[in-house]
């Protein structure tokens, strides 16, 4: 728990872990507790530990040398790359090995985080609280200090639209952090109120650690309003409601489904009625701003960003099969970047577009089966059985999933390693044994 707790918090307070020399320590560390955890692994559950290994050979292979033909099979693109700059004989299907034996080591640190997460869970199933609150407590911090920088620069007029980042490189990235926290937050503070209230009152002592986590929830929620992330603020907001909503179909003890008709429905009224209050009413004069000129920003205008994705596009064409390699996706879009000319388009701006390209499609199914594995086991909590003991996490978990998941449409968070970090923390937990606590 220390160790993930100060990996997570270096890499978020070390600008988001985006210092590759600041990394190469936490990757060690993250590796070391991966390895202390398999020691004592739950044999019962092995099937999510198979994809992520499956998944790691699979990169370690796109950087093996192979032999030419195999290559020019697998990769016809990759192979006329090689042999264009003189290579035969024997290739690899990465068109930038060193980039990629760079992001694999990240992903191997990640995987074996998202493993000790898993561990965690079982640990604390009866007190899940525990291994969920250190990803709160870090986002909270970093909540802070963006709050400071967003009132600092609001008591002088010219920096008035400037926006919260906290210690991050960039306010999307800042508000990613804090998108994930927050549902988790949220469910924290349900959890103690719940677990305090009896048919008539609630104790003092509940009610107090529940307005705690409310508190901190709301400290995140106006950081990410702070951010002036519009991608930021929409994720969060359905997070919030993709959770909400697959909360309200959930059944009781006793497994019976809810009520039709009206009663079925109002729940989700109600929720769209609070979004659209929250979408209407929290943003400040300048994130509106941020609104209503997509098309003109300091930092990549959304015309370009398209046109970013339609190269990208042809990217995952030349390269259908194996990918151009794990964080090779600068290299390899040279060819076909039409976008930006007179800047470096390192991102793709979309995960699920960028992992397409440097993985292919047969690692992209490997991926899709780790985040199936997860998926399944916290959507199976949360529909499963209302009032079981760690079913709200397990509600807060799914929430912070969706949050990242929406905002991974329009930029790279999960290329950010302390925001690849919390997901991992968090889909960890997400697929631990104590989601089927009862």
């Amino acid at each position: 728990m220390t160790g993930m707790t100060a990996a997570l918090g270096a890499a978020a307070f070390l600008r988001g872990g985006v210092d590759p020399a600041q990394w190469t320590w936490i990757a060690a560390g993250l590796l070391v507790l991966g390895i202390v955890s398999a020691l004592h692994r739950d044999p019962r559950d092995r099937v999510l530990e198979a994809a992520l290994c499956a998944l790691c050979g699979y990169v370690l292979l796109q950087v093996a040398p192979l032999p030419e033909a195999l290559v020019s099979w697998l990769s016809p693109e990759a192979a006329a790359i090689w042999r264009g700059a003189g290579r035969t004989g024997s290739m690899p299907l990465s068109v930038a090995p060193a980039s990629t034996v760079e992001l694999g080591i990240r992903l191997a640190a990640l995987a074996a985080a998202l493993l000790t997460a898993r561990r965690l869970g079982w640990l604390f199933r009866d007190q899940l609280w525990i291994a969920a609150a250190p990803v709160v407590v870090v986002a909270f911090l970093e909540s802070l200090i963006g709050l400071m920088q967003f009132s600092l620069t609001r008591a002088q007029p010219v920096s008035a639209a400037l926006s919260a980042s906290g210690t991050y490189v960039n306010r999307n990235h800042f508000a990613g952090l804090l998108e994930t926290a927050l549902p988790l937050a949220l469910a924290l503070g349900i959890t103690f109120y719940a677990r305090g209230a009896t048919r008539h009152a609630t104790s003092g002592r509940a009610a107090l650690k529940a307005s705690l986590w409310f508190s901190i929830a709301l400290c995140l929620l106006l950081g990410v309003v702070a951010s002036l992330s519009r991608m930021g603020f929409l994720s969060t907001l359905g997070g919030l409601g993709i959770a909400a909503l697959a909360a309200t179909g959930a059944r009781d003890r006793g497994g019976r489904a809810g009520a039709g008709g009206w009663r079925t429905w109002w729940p989700a009224a109600a929720i769209a009625a609070g979004l659209a209050w929250m979408f209407i009413f929290l943003p400040t004069d300048a994130l509106i701003a941020r609104f209503a000129s997509l098309a003109q920003t300091e930092e990549l205008g959304e015309d370009t960003r398209a046109q970013i994705w339609r190269d990208t596009g042809r990217l995952i064409e030349a390269y259908p099969v194996t990918g151009a390699g794990l964080g090779a996706y600068e290299w390899a879009l040279l060819k076909y970047k039409t976008a930006a000319p007179d800047k470096t388009v390192d991102f793709a701006h979309n995960d699920y577009l960028q992992f397409a390209a440097e993985l292919g499609a047969a690692g992209s199914l490997l991926l899709l089966g780790c985040v199936a594995v997860v998926l399944r086991r916290v959507w199976g909590a949360v529909r499963g059985a209302r009032g079981r003991r760690n079913w709200w996490l397990a509600v807060g978990l799914l929430g912070s999933l969706a949050a990242m998941a929406l905002h991974s449409l329009a930029d790279f968070n999960l290329y950010i390693p302390a925001n690849a970090l919390a997901v991992a923390w968090v889909a960890g937990l997400a697929s631990s044994e104590a989601m089927e606590q009862r």
